[in-house]
């Protein structure tokens, strides 16, 4: 069996050290989870799924799709370019 191919034994303590250490933090958990938090629901729900706006843009991209042909995505990409463009000016 080549080393490629042997499961990697320290990835359970790994994760064990990991999981660990988001526990010490109090802000961890309640961050990711509703349930951990004193945020109102109807606020956590108003709120962006994450902080980072390149990942909420990218999500929101691969909502639109992900499997299409180069000229199918171009065309999706515009379509969520003008849907962004649109809720910008109305909100603005």
């Amino acid at each position: 069996m080549s080393p490629d191919h042997m499961p990697n034994k320290l990835a359970p303590i790994v994760f064990i050290a990991w999981l660990c250490d988001k526990e010490e933090c109090l802000f961890v958990f309640p961050a990711m989870c509703w349930k951990k938090s004193y945020v109102l629901l109807n606020i956590w729900k108003a709120g962006d799924n994450t902080s980072n706006i390149i990942e909420s843009v990218h999500a929101d991209a691969n909502l639109e799709g992900v499997h299409c042909s180069l000229l199918r995505g171009i065309f999706k990409g515009q379509h969520l370019d003008n849907m962004k463009l649109s809720s910008m000016t109305v909100s603005a």
